[in-house]
């Protein structure tokens, strides 16, 4: 706990949103061969001002999207657009 102490100090603070958790999906394309899909999904987040974290893993993908604002964000990816594969976690 001690060696966390200068980062309290620094101004660390905890943020309580709670966040969805969605799966992004390019299909059968291996993840690094897949260009441009994180742009495809932030570009009109970012346009509609809704806050994201995206997470890549070797196998996969994951957009953390405020709880309050999912069907909002969902609402900006037009079908053309949207790679998601699943529904978010609760």
């Amino acid at each position: 706990a001690d060696d966390l102490a200068p980062l309290a100090e620094s101004g660390m603070r905890r943020d309580d949103t709670a966040w969805a958790v969605v799966q992004v999906s390019e299909g059968s394309v291996n993840s690094f061969e897949a260009v441009g899909v994180v742009e495809r999904i932030a570009r009109p987040l970012a346009a509609a001002g809704v806050p994201v974290l995206y997470i890549s893993t070797y196998s996969t993908d994951y957009v953390l999207i405020p709880v309050e604002r999912l069907d909002e964000a969902l609402r900006c990816l037009s079908p053309s657009a949207s790679p998601f594969a699943s529904a978010p976690a609760s």
